[in-house]
């Protein structure tokens, strides 16, 4: 900016005798004396007016100065933050890329994990599958040493079968007419199990027809540790495997060994003993449920009787005992029917099987008659048909409950 030219003032003894010289001519010295204090002053006041004016001067050059100062540091900043501001755009750009990068990295990992995952699931699948096939294959082994060992024990049978037909045909050799006694023991047992077979009907139908059953045995709350079944007289363990099919405790006995080795070959759990004598040797409440099917008409009745106290001494509060026989209600049944098993004594009409079962202290006893023949007869009377279905085709069997209060 352009400088204007300062003019130096003239110092004040100049100026005074300027004055003086201007002034004095013609005065008197009083009027004279006066002036001249005045014109001091008036010197030391311009004298401080010079000094303000030079103070001034300075102090506009330093403003100026300083004014010129902010606005370098004003620019050079500006310039700083400009060069901060395209830095930090360079770092977010960075840092945007590793993120994507990471991102990327994120993913891969992911999908490796999944096919890792996916590896492992193939490979326990297949540890699974070889460990059911390897169960599989001990569980069929298992069962092939259960047969193996019930057809060493039937061999066994039969070699004693054989012996004992061979020493009668010796003895009726030696002595002709009738036979002295005859087969005893066990040698009829594989007998009586084919006779079963023919007679009684396949395992499966037997299992359809006691599955009525099981509803009772949950009702009593049988079947667990505490309270488990003894099922009497097993004989091909239909009804022990019933149970053991929905995760029941339970357990039988036979007096055939056929039975019990066929029992045995398909993993049910029944021991060779007699009815009787498998209830005397239990304590006391020590069963949840009692079961005997075709059973009791094998028995003597003093046997029947002593069997029936000893189930209700065994049988727990709330046990119940389930005994099923021929119905001899049926015609057929009780004049034919019940005779093709040997081992059979004599049919047991319901209401004297009730009468007994009350007698010797079971509760709320009920007769169920089950299993009625499919045969009807034909005719046009039909009341007179219903009479004669009912006697001659009604319910071949019944089941007597009893209950421990």
């Amino acid at each position: 900016m352009p400088v204007t030219p300062q003019v130096q003032p003239a110092p004040a003894s100049a100026r005074a005798g300027s004055v003086w010289d201007a002034v004095g001519f013609g005065q008197t010295g009083a009027e004279l004396d006066r002036l001249r204090l005045r014109s001091d002053a008036v010197e030391k006041r311009l004298d401080q007016i010079e000094g303000w004016a030079r103070n001034s001067a300075e102090r506009t050059s330093f403003v100026e100065s300083m004014v010129a100062d902010v606005d370098g540091f004003r620019m050079a900043r500006a310039r700083q933050i400009a060069g901060q501001q395209r830095m930090t755009e360079k770092f977010i750009a960075s840092l945007a890329g590793l993120a994507e990068r990471i991102d990327a990295f994120g993913l891969e990992i992911e999908a490796m994990q999944a096919r890792i995952a996916a590896i492992e699931t193939g490979q326990q699948a297949e540890l699974d599958r070889m460990d059911d096939r390897l169960t599989a294959f001990a569980e069929r082994q298992d069962m092939l040493q259960r047969v193996m060992s019930g057809r060493s024990q039937q061999i066994r049978r039969i070699d004693r079968t054989i012996g004992l037909l061979g020493g009668e045909a010796d003895h009726s050799a030696a002595a002709p007419g009738p036979v002295a006694g005859g087969l005893h023991g066990h040698a009829l047992d594989l007998l009586y199990l084919a006779f079963e077979d023919r007679a009684r009907g396949s395992r499966d139908e037997i299992k359809a027809r006691q599955a009525v059953f099981l509803p009772l045995v949950e009702q009593c709350g049988a079947g667990t540790a505490d309270r488990p079944v003894l099922d009497l007289g097993a004989g091909r363990g239909e009804w022990l495997e019933l149970l053991r099919e929905r995760g029941l405790v339970a357990r039988g006995v036979d007096t055939n060994e056929a039975m019990v080795a066929l029992c045995a070959s398909l993993d049910i759990d029944c021991a060779d003993a007699d009815a009787l004598g498998a209830l005397v040797a239990l304590p006391d409440e020590s069963l949840g449920m009692i079961s005997g099917f075709h059973v009791i008409e094998h028995l003597p009745h003093e046997v029947f009787v002593s069997l029936l106290d000893e189930a209700l001494r065994v049988l727990k509060p709330g046990g119940v005992l389930l005994l099923e026989t021929p119905d001899p209600q049926n015609v057929l049944v009780g004049s034919h029917g019940f005779y093709m098993d040997p081992t059979h004594r004599n049919p047991l009409p319901s209401a004297m099987v009730r009468i007994i079962a009350e007698a010797r202290g079971f509760a709320d006893v009920e007769i169920r008659r089950l299993n009625p023949s499919p045969t009807r007869f034909a005719g046009q009377d039909r009341e007179l048909a219903a009479q004669l279905d009912e006697l001659f085709y009604g319910p071949q069997d019944y089941a007597v409950i009893g209950r421990k209060i």
